[in-house]
């Protein structure tokens, strides 16, 4: 069994123009596009969280990482 984010990523599930944020996507109005480096060509735009929103998003990953810091992949589902 493959791993469900891998799942994903392979796919275009997680382009979103909001950001994902513990757990839960959170909507933005501000958006910024993302360009191929090689091409030039805008492939989409994603979220322009502010400082808040950062801080969030940094607190919520600390806190992921202190319960998922010790678990194999078998625990993940990979």
């Amino acid at each position: 069994m493959q791993c469900h984010l891998r799942q994903l990523a392979r796919g275009m599930a997680l382009f979103r123009s909001s950001g994902y944020i513990g757990g839960k996507w959170k909507d933005c109005d501000a958006q910024f596009p993302v360009y191929n480096p090689a091409t030039g060509q805008e492939l989409g735009k994603v979220a322009d969280m502010g400082r808040t929103d950062a801080e969030e998003a940094v607190d919520q990953a600390y806190d992921a990482f202190k319960v998922w810091k010790n678990a194999t992949t078998k625990v993940w589902g990979c």
